[in-house]
């Protein structure tokens, strides 16, 4: 007696009968071979009824393998025939009912009314299977078929129908009365929130084909019959969503504000044409939407607020009242440079008993301070971070930011103020210019500052006096580029990076025996006073600078190149202006050292846009003047706000602050904004106006070395008074650093850069010690070491950091790109050519990295 049925496995009738497989005897008898076993020849028989069916060994019975083994090739065939000819008449009886079934259901007289063809194109288009496609991928593509089908004289239906209602006048069924449902529980809901729901989104295909059968007269009745369940579901959903959107309404933020007509305007949208698939989205959407609603009406509100103190900010020269009281005179010594302006300026200063020279630059401060010693006038001097105060001087050099408007003076030196009109330090320029308590106002600028100055006296209303200032000797353009190699001394090479300024020097010490002087942004006062030195004292014949030299610094200078003509601006690489072309170039040939100067590039297209520059008429300078928040600003932002965070009054500094005049806008205060949430969070128990002295400390916020510094470690220092005494932050580790670069110099660029930043953080420490001396007690200590990092970098500076090849020591040029010397960067790479595939398997498995290997090992 057979046991029970199982599918049969051609692997198990191989082990079963211990013959050949039946798999492999198909295949020597020419039979083919199915996916999972022997196709039946006799299968094709119902090719013809669009039904190929596969028929496989898996559907022979187990007991049947026995006699299947005992044939012979000749009795094979018909044996496996009678094994599988029950089952297989079974499987093809099957295939055809269900294809039988589903032409039945598709091809439905209603449906091929619809689409407009008869039963005959529709099996054509529709029901047409491959002669050998099995029967289960027959009814899958059936069922597909079927569905498209549908879908397509559902639209036809659905267009026909549609088009009966606009002739009939009812387009879409309204329900504009579903408001009212919602009024007494939902106030703000008004008539202004009109409802509409959609008949097609609730039509089913059973549903398009009675209506089809309706007569006009009687279809708006039958649609609104039909409606009344679907009408029902969607108010009670409806009804669920608004109920928790109110209940999230009440609770936002200034939604007091808004009347019920405000918040019924805003959700209406969302709601205003309804179907049966209403989502939780229109009721997140509803909610942003009311909220940023209520968020604009507190903005609006606060700015009614501000405007109604306009008169506590908004006329600019009020913000100065100790210089509103003086009767003060306008002075301007315009000219271009190498014309004397800042001398004269200097003399005309040093007339009176009293005053300040206001620098855009630590070293013009320096120089300033020397100019007035040297007419016998005692001065001290004052920037961010350093104070060399004399107890008998009457007289103060230093960078503009530090001035002191409620301290009255004979007169005041106001360099470069063509920067008036510089969106992220203008505000320093305007500040002096409107607010510096002198009876002489003395301004030195490039010739286009004369309109934007005149602008400014008119709005003080206060007179002016323009002297102008001719240059002492001739500029003149190059014919041709320079090279490198033939640069001669006195000659100032100009770039914009930090990185091309270091690759320059190195190419010019590598190949020639000329000293080279570098000044650029990163390094410190110090550093840069003393490459200037080297420089003007011949310790240097070379200056290799970058813009910086612009401002003013006084060199003897014969030649001044241009490394390129173009500069990133923080954003993109931009031509140079040729205002900037001329205040740059303009710096060559320093009177009393040449009888002339020579303004050239390195290649052709730079040096035409020189001469282009140099030729073109002057472009005036004009408005706006730009002003930064003070403490004026934070205080009244504070009160309309009724907020203490520093972050939201810069903000709302930047969007709402105006002024009484067109002529004044609000300064760029990125680096400001960034700091202050994090000054917010560290120090809240500060007061504001403290928070936005600490905001503005001298913190290069795209060093994150720096930034971290500063805020997670100096920012610890200041302790709330209304918590425990703790130990104060000694910052030991800040000041134990310096022993890195106890070694004589820097040995790469690299190591180079990383006492650039330390110099910096140490910058930022010395400025807060001399605002909160309390807190930052070690400003001693910090000097020091200031002093002897410094000394590094000018040791670094003058060895050429010699760089050594990272695989055998050799040295390498201090311009040359990469890590390793050519002669090691060839024997790896014919090492790697010649290595067999398996070389990293000889190594055995033991392998140990080292250490210090690869990136993370350095």
């Amino acid at each position: 007696m057979p046991g029970p049925r199982k599918w049969l496995s051609l692997d198990w009738l191989r082990k079963k009968t211990r013959q050949e497989a039946p798999a492999d005897k198909a295949k020597r008898l020419g039979l083919e071979i199915g996916p999972a076993g022997v196709t039946y020849r006799q299968a094709r028989a119902f090719a013809d009824r669009g039904v190929a069916v596969e028929l496989l060994t898996a559907t022979a019975q187990p007991f049947a393998a026995g006699e299947l083994a005992k044939a012979q090739d000749e009795a094979w065939l018909s044996a496996l025939r009678d094994a599988m000819a029950p089952r297989a008449s079974t499987v093809i009886d099957h295939a055809e009912l269900a294809l039988k079934s589903l032409i039945d259901s598709t091809l439905d007289a209603n449906e091929l009314k619809w689409l407009g063809i008869d039963e005959a194109e529709a099996r054509r288009t529709y029901l047409q299977f491959p002669a050998r496609m099995p029967a289960h991928e027959a009814t899958t593509t059936a069922k597909r078929r079927q569905k498209d089908l549908r879908a397509q004289t559902g639209k036809a239906r659905l267009a026909a129908l549609t088009e009966r209602f606009k002739k009939l006048g009812m387009g879409k069924i309204a329900g504009r009365s579903l408001a009212r449902r919602f009024r007494e529980d939902l106030p703000f809901l008004t008539s202004v929130l009109e409802l509409e729901l959609n008949i097609e989104a609730s039509l089913e295909d059973r549903d398009l084909d009675r209506f089809a059968t309706v007569p006009d007269a009687e279809l708006p009745a039958a649609v609104e019959a039909f409606m009344v369940r679907p009408r029902q579901l969607l108010i009670a959903k409806l009804q669920d969503q608004m109920k928790e959107l109110t209940r999230r309404i009440k609770t936002l933020p200034h939604i007091e504000l808004l009347t019920d007509a405000d918040i019924a305007a805003t959700v209406a949208p969302y709601y205003g044409g309804l179907n049966r698939d209403l989502k939780k989205r229109r009721a997140r959407s509803a909610l942003v939407a009311v909220e940023e609603r209520a968020r604009e009406a507190k903005y609006l509100g606060d700015v009614v607020k501000l405007q109604e103190q306009r008169g506590a900010y908004a006329d600019v020269a009020a913000y100065y009242p100790v210089a509103r009281a003086m009767k003060r005179e306008l002075i301007l010594y315009v000219g271009p440079t190498n014309s004397g302006k800042t001398w004269r300026s200097l003399n005309e200063l040093a007339a009176g008993e009293s005053g300040s020279y206001l620098a855009p630059l630590r070293l013009l401060a320096l120089e300033g301070q020397e100019e007035l010693e040297k007419r016998g006038k005692p001065t001290s001097f004052l920037t961010g971070e350093e104070r060399d105060i004399r107890p008998d001087a009457k007289f103060i050099s230093s960078t503009i930011e530090m001035l002191n408007v409620e301290q009255p003076v004979d007169g005041v030196v106001i360099d470069e103020v063509q920067l008036l009109a510089d969106e992220r330090r203008g505000w320093a320029w305007l500040a002096a210019v409107v607010g510096a308590p002198a009876k002489k106002i003395i301004m030195t600028g490039s010739p286009d500052c004369v309109d934007i100055v005149k602008d400014v006296a008119k709005y003080l209303n206060e007179p002016l006096t323009i002297h102008e200032c001719t240059r002492y000797n001739e500029l003149r353009v190059a014919e041709a580029p320079m090279r490198l190699r033939d640069i001669r001394p006195g000659t100032c090479i100009v770039c914009f990076s930090r990185r091309d300024v270091l690759k320059i020097k190195a190419t010019i010490q590598d190949n020639s025996d000329l000293q080279v002087a570098v000044v650029y942004g990163n390094l410190s006062p110090q550093v840069r006073r003393e490459e200037a030195r080297r420089f003007r004292e011949g310790e240097a014949s070379i200056l290799v600078a970058t813009d910086a030299i612009a401002m003013g610094l006084n060199l003897p200078i014969a030649e001044v190149i241009f490394y390129t003509t173009e500069k990133f601006n923080g954003e993109e690489v931009v031509p140079l202006t040729a205002s900037e072309i001329r205040q740059i170039g303009g710096r060559a040939g320093r009177y009393g050292f040449a009888n002339f100067g020579v303004v050239n590039a390195l290649n052709q297209k730079s040096l035409d846009l020189i001469q282009e520059s140099l030729r073109a008429p002057q472009e005036m300078l004009t408005p706006p003047y730009f002003v930064a928040p003070g403490r004026n600003h934070v205080r009244i932002i504070a009160e309309v706000l009724q907020t203490s965070s520093l972050e939201r009054i810069l903000t709302f500094f930047d969007k709402a602050i105006e002024f009484s005049d067109d002529r004044f806008a609000r300064s760029n205060i990125d680096d400001l904004s960034y700091l202050a949430p994090y000054v917010d969070d560290r120090v809240p128990f500060l007061d504001v106006t403290e928070r936005l002295t600490i905001a503005s400390a001298p913190v290069a916020i795209r060093n994150e070395t720096v930034v971290r510094w500063f805020l997670d470690r100096m920012l610890r220092s200041f302790q709330d008074p209304a918590k425990p005494a703790r130990f104060p932050e000694d910052l030991d580790d800040l000041f134990d650093a310096s022993r890195q670069f106890d070694r004589e110099s820097a040995r790469s660029p690299l190591e180079l850069r990383d006492a650039e930043d330390y110099l910096k953080t140490l910058t930022i420490y010395a400025w807060l010690a001399y605002r909160y001396p309390d807190v930052f007690t070690r400003v001693d200590d910090c000097e020091q070491v200031r002093e002897a990092v410094n000394a590094y970098v000018e040791r670094s500076l003058r060895s050429n950091m010699k760089k050594k090849c990272a695989s055998c020591g050799v040295e390498l040029p201090g311009s040359f790109a990469f890590k390793v010397c050519e002669n090691c960067h060839a024997e790896k790479k014919a090492g790697h050519s010649r290595r067999p595939d398996n070389a990293s398997s000889r190594r055995g498995g033991g392998h140990k990295k080292h250490a210090g290997g690869g990136k993370r090992g350095r």
